[in-house]
């Protein structure tokens, strides 16, 4: 494995720890807390739902801190899986994951790409510019189709 992927690994699979403990309620719901979050995203981050919602860095902010502790009490788990870099550059790097959730008996898997800006002088952590997700075909949520 290369130091890069290694590194790119750290950083995917550290931020979805956050958010698995943020979301079962185990870190307080503080902004310095929280800031693991708020200093990984850049300024100009946006993100791409499943469900192909786009959503800017600031009203991600504000979804993910009010939803703290929304799964406490639950089964509710966060795993990556199959990182990979799709191709990098001095400055950025793109990669690939699977994201696994479960939540009670349920669980979803999707694809998510990538962009991040290598870390800078006096950096220790990548920041994240942009994540397209997508739902994996066998793993994506049971929905009643009555109701969408």
């Amino acid at each position: 494995m290369t130091e890069l992927l290694i590194a790119v690994q750290k950083e995917v699979r550290h931020l979805h720890d956050f958010f698995e403990k943020w979301f079962r309620g185990e870190i307080p719901a503080t902004k310095s807390a929280f800031a693991v979050v708020d200093e990984a995203l850049a300024s100009e981050f946006r993100i791409v739902s499943p469900r192909g919602v786009p959503t800017g860095r600031e009203s991600l902010l504000g979804l993910l801190f009010r939803a703290h502790g929304t799964r406490e009490g639950q089964t509710f788990e966060i795993s990556t899986r199959h990182e990979r870099c799709l191709w990098s550059t001095e400055e950025f790097v793109a990669v690939s994951y699977e994201e696994w959730q479960v939540v009670g008996d349920e669980e979803t898997g999707r694809l998510s790409s990538a962009v991040l800006r290598r870390p800078r002088d006096g950096e220790e952590r990548f920041s994240w510019m942009l994540v397209h997700e997508t739902w994996l075909p066998e793993a994506a949520p049971k929905v009643d189709s009555s109701t969408e």
